[in-house]
């Protein structure tokens, strides 16, 4: 049997259908080229339906496929009606939604079934990952951790410990502010080797957290000095 994840790729027809077309054309190569088995139903309504008194057939039948696939890719941008009623459907069978911006992404991503697997922990694809970030650093998740001032600060003197292991002479603790920075440059490193949103996600992430430390830590001193 073949590896090939069976995808579904959602694309905007209306308005300019010639255009349209062909650049859905581009994409099913690029999906091919990805190690993709990409499903493109409408490419073939198109070729024996007429719009817009076949609309409702061709809606029908292209659902009809997407419950026969793996998971459903929205190619580009721009979310059309009809690729939101596709997104609809895909949640409702539970099968992974992805969004990719553009075809290129298909061929840099090192994707498979991974993909699907990262999109069903992060949550719904309309979520952007600066909405992502600030949910995960601000909301419920947060709140079972203690403020970043006090995490970063111990992380900060484990990482002093290894420096002075390893450079030979004694390294003061690294202030929190330093070590989100630190974090943040990781995420940099990971991001310039391997496009990934868990990256794009956590290096916001760490910003934020870094504001929070300044935030935290000039709060303490006012009521220290208070």
């Amino acid at each position: 049997m073949s590896d090939r994840p069976v995808v579904y790729l959602a694309h905007p027809l209306s308005g300019d259908w010639e255009a349209n077309i062909a650049d859905a054309r581009l994409w099913v190569r690029a999906a091919l080229e990805a190690g993709y088995a990409p499903v493109a139903p409408y490419l073939e309504d198109y070729s024996v339906l007429q719009e817009p008194e076949d609309r409702d057939l061709g809606i029908a039948h292209d659902l009809a496929v997407l419950e026969r696939c793996e998971g459903l890719i929205l190619c580009g941008p721009v979310v059309s009606p009809g690729m939101q009623l596709e997104r609809e459907k895909a949640r409702q069978i539970g099968i992974p939604v992805w969004q990719i911006m553009s075809r290129e992404y298909l061929a840099i991503f090192d994707l498979g079934l991974d993909l699907f697997e990262e999109q069903t922990r992060i949550g719904a694809v309309d979520e952007t990952v600066l909405q992502e970030a600030d949910r995960l650093i601000n909301g419920d998740r947060q709140a079972s951790y203690s403020n970043p001032l006090d995490d970063f600060t111990a992380t900060g003197r484990i990482f002093a410990a290894v420096l002075t292991g390893f450079l030979g002479f004694e390294v003061p603790d690294i202030p929190a502010e330093y070590v989100a920075l630190m974090m943040v440059g990781v995420k940099l490193s990971r991001e310039s080797r391997h496009f990934k949103r868990d990256n794009r996600v956590d290096g916001p992430g760490y910003w934020g957290c870094e504001d929070m430390v300044i935030q935290e830590r000039q709060r303490r001193s006012t009521e220290e000095g208070s």
